[in-house]
């Protein structure tokens, strides 16, 4: 059924792949078709993450996103919806003083130095850990 929806909308298999694999129906649910096809889309997300292992949790404090490739303030890129791999809680702190969401990827979009995006891996293989964002229409993100 999954390959009929995506063939009729042009979607390549490893796309297809890649895109439920990532999906956590525990905690998001099922996708509606509406959902679906803007996920599925070309141009529809951007993702930066690590080429070469890490030795420690990854820490982005900020993330700007430009269209064009000069990073003109006026082709700044909102992003609504942040993406990751996963982020880090320390549930010791977060069950202290209610910071669940404090290294999630919406951190590094807030404009706020204070806050962060931590990778959940704590040592991350090369291709293991990213931070992005998906657009509801195409885009290219020119620089970072």
């Amino acid at each position: 059924e999954l390959e009929a929806v995506a063939a009729s909308m042009g979607v390549s298999a490893p796309n297809i792949a890649k895109l439920f694999s990532e999906l956590d129906i525990e905690t998001l649910g099922f996708l509606t078709r509406e959902q679906f096809v803007v996920m599925a889309r070309p141009g529809r997300a951007f993702r930066l993450g690590n080429m070469v292992s890490e030795d420690q949790n990854i820490h982005i404090y900020e993330l700007r996103l430009y269209s064009a490739p000069d990073c003109s303030p006026s082709s700044r890129l909102v992003c609504e919806l942040p993406i990751s791999s996963g982020y880090y809680v320390n549930w010791t702190a977060a069950q202290a003083v209610g910071t669940e969401d404090e290294h999630g990827p919406g951190s590094a979009y807030d404009g706020d130095l204070t806050t962060r995006w931590v990778s959940q891996c704590a040592s991350c293989p090369p291709m293991s850990a990213f931070i992005g964002c998906k657009f509801d229409e195409e885009l290219q993100v020119r620089c970072v």
